[in-house]
């Protein structure tokens, strides 16, 4: 794999991603931002990825880098979305 310059790294990804959940949660907290900002980050939050999510998918793309297949197999294997936990069967 060739990175570019402007190339995300995955660790780097995965740190925004924490980083965004941690400024959520401050405007979640803070109250003298008005209401409908502060509601506004609980709804984002709600459905936002928690650490497991993050490390599962860390997991699946370390495994899907040491892969050598084609295209269609691989297309294949990614045509399904994983599972986080058990609960969300």
């Amino acid at each position: 794999m060739r990175l570019g310059a402007d190339t995300t790294l995955p660790y780097e990804r995965a740190r925004a991603v924490l980083r965004t959940r941690l400024f959520l949660q401050q405007l979640l907290g803070d109250t003298a931002l008005p209401h409908e900002l502060r509601d506004e980050a609980r709804a984002l939050l709600r459905h936002y990825p928690e650490n497991f999510h993050l490390e599962a998918i860390g997991e699946i793309e370390k495994r899907l880098c040491g892969l050598k297949t084609d295209d269609q197999q691989l297309a294949l294997l990614l045509s399904g979305s994983p599972r986080f936990s058990p609960s969300e069967e």
